[in-house]
Parts: C-alpha cells; sequence; structure tokens
C-alpha cells in the first residue's frame, strides 16, 4: 500500500515508522457525502475529547465498509445484511505520512494492543493517545491499523479535514480527496454474517494470531446476495 517514509522525515517519535501511503481505499456512509469538514459527532476510537480534529475512517478492503457498519448497527445474520443499506464510495488516498499501527507497533509505543480492536470502553484509550502523539508529531496524516470489524485487514485513519473531489481530477489542495460513489443503498454480501466481529467483543483472531507470531491472512467470503 505504501512505501517506507521511515520516522527520520519528521518529527515522529522514536520507534514509529511512517510510510507513504497511495491507494484506494472505501467508506460506507448513511448519506452522500463521505468526508467529514468539521470534527466527528459523539466520541469514536480516534476522535474524542482528547483528540478534537476531524478524523477521517475508511477501510483497506472492498469488503470493509459494509462490515463496519454491520458491526456498529449489531447485524451478524444474512437476513439483517440484506436489510442494511448504506452509500459506499472509493476514494483515492494520497498521504506523505502514515504511521503503521500494528499490535507490535503499538506495544513498542505505549498504547495497549488490545485497545486497538477493543470495544467502545477502549476508545478512550486509542484517542487519548493520538491527541498526544498529533501534539508532538503534528507531520502525521494518519494511521493505517487493523480492523475491529474485519479482522485480517486493515483500517486506514486520516487525520484532518477533507473535501470530496472528482474521482479522476487532480486534487486542488491538500485537503480534496478524488472520491466516487460505487452504489447507492447497498448491502452487504450475506457471506459476512459470521465474519463480521461484534461490537463488544474483547477477542479479536488477528490479536490472537499476533501473540502465537503468526500473521493472520484474511480469508474473503464469497459473493453471495
Amino acid at each position: 500500500m505504501g512505501d517506507g517514509g521511515g520516522a527520520g522525515g519528521g518529527h515522529a517519535p522514536i520507534g514509529t515508522r511512517t510510510v507513504r501511503v497511495d491507494t484506494v481505499a472505501y467508506r460506507g456512509v448513511s448519506g452522500l457525502r463521505p468526508l467529514w469538514w468539521t470534527p466527528n459527532l459523539g466520541r469514536g476510537r480516534w476522535h474524542g475529547a482528547d483528540q478534537p480534529l476531524p478524523v477521517q475512517y475508511l477501510c483497506t478492503h472492498p469488503m470493509g465498509p459494509l462490515a463496519e457498519q454491520a458491526r456498529h448497527a449489531g447485524v451478524h445474520t444474512g437476513a439483517g445484511l440484506r436489510q442494511l443499506r448504506r452509500s459506499v464510495f472509493a476514494l483515492r488516498i494520497r498521504l506523505d505520512g502514515v504511521l503503521e499501527l500494528d499490535f507490535s507497533a503499538a506495544a513498542a509505543l505505549g498504547l495497549d494492543p488490545d485497545a486497538l480492536v477493543g470495544p467502545p470502553a477502549a476508545y478512550p484509550v486509542c484517542s487519548g493517545w493520538l491527541g498526544r502523539l498529533l501534539r508532538s508529531s503534528p507531520e502525521i496524516q494518519g494511521l493505517l491499523v487493523p480492523s475491529a470489524a474485519l479482522p485480517g485487514t486493515e483500517t486506514l485513519v486520516v487525520v484532518g479535514k477533507r473535501h470530496p473531489f472528482p474521482y479522476l481530477a487532480t486534487p486542488r489542495r491538500a485537503a480534496d480527496v478524488p472520491c466516487a460513489a460505487l452504489g447507492l443503498d447497498a448491502h452487504a454480501v450475506t457471506s459476512l454474517a459470521g465474519v463480521v466481529r461484534p461490537l463488544g467483543a474483547t477477542a479479536h483472531p488477528g490479536l490472537e494470531a499476533w501473540r502465537a507470531g503468526r500473521d493472520l491472512v484474511f480469508a474473503q467470503p464469497p459473493a453471495a446476495g
């Protein structure tokens, strides 16, 4: 996804590794605007009282957006997945300073690895950690973290306000992100039933694999409506 940029390119803390990301990511929303210009409402894993900057939660796998929506809606059956509807967008992302924050990096940087994929009670741990990081290293533009909803895939957390821009156009400003709708009122493939990790779960296959000294490989469910 990215090219190694190295922590030495800015003021990132010792032990971090930032990369240059140039990829297509995906997002599911309830409306027609896939990006935030103003601070996020409520609290999430990487935003809250201790981290007030807007953040954009994107998925690196096309199945990720509707898996995230299913997780937060508590939908885990095929019938429920057919009823859960969202608008899904593809976004062209180019960032120079993204911190790869896997379980090993989190442990090395003083962040509890469990918090990366933990239930909502763990959100303040992550948002507070990111707030402190951005105060000391404001050049960091995002995080690449394990997905809590779809183990074996990743979430790209983009820091700062962003503005939708036509997909094939050249952005005029750093905040412009080329994007396009893939589908409106779309539902997930029903084969995600039993694959999406519940919101309140504490066990996570990727975290367990890391503790066992191995990598988790995502087994993509077949297309099934």
